[in-house]
């Protein structure tokens, strides 16, 4: 077998040419679609009013979310999902997923993380944090902390959740 020296080790050598091609693409002639020409327009993020009221139905879909897994029941949460969501299924789904939210401890709060704007949909971020009884008096609790993501498109005037989920790690 071939030994490369250390400075020269194939994987280097093709990431320096991937490198390298990649960044002359980008150097390229902007395409028809980015310069506006009504098929995508190039000012698709959303702002002012629309944002203010994605942000008003993810916090009342959070707030619904909040007091139904503190409670453990599914009314709080039916109160806010989208009607098209709200199935016999969808009650199973909840109780799955506060069994499943069960092995991190009980819930002691949610706070607001902030906003990824996508142009066209934005990513709301909420940080929920769980503690953990051990029963162990040298680390008498385990804080788990996970990251919960409601996605909020805008199809028409009126946003609308597409998703939403937590992001484990």
């Amino acid at each position: 077998m071939k030994t490369f020296p250390r400075h020269l080790h194939p994987s280097l050598l093709t990431m320096s040419f991937l490198t390298a091609l990649l960044c002359g693409c980008a150097a390229g002639k902007p395409s028809e679609n980015a310069s506006g020409n009504g098929k995508f327009p190039v000012e698709r993020t959303v702002t002012g009013e629309r944002r203010d009221a994605a942000r008003h139905l993810a916090d009342a879909y959070i707030s619904g979310l909040n007091e139904a897994l503190r409670s453990g029941e599914f009314a709080p949460l039916e109160k806010v999902l989208p009607k098209k969501l709200v199935s016999p299924k969808a009650k199973e789904i909840f109780n799955a997923m506060k069994t499943g939210l069960a092995r991190f401890g009980k819930l002691e709060n949610c706070t607001y993380y902030g906003m990824l704007d996508c142009t066209l949909f934005n990513d709301f971020l909420w940080k929920f944090r769980f503690v953990k009884e051990t029963g162990d008096p040298r680390m008498p609790q385990q804080v788990y902390e996970v990251l919960y993501r409601v996605r909020v498109i805008h199809p028409d005037k009126e946003p609308m959740i597409a998703s939403a989920d937590f992001l484990f790690r």
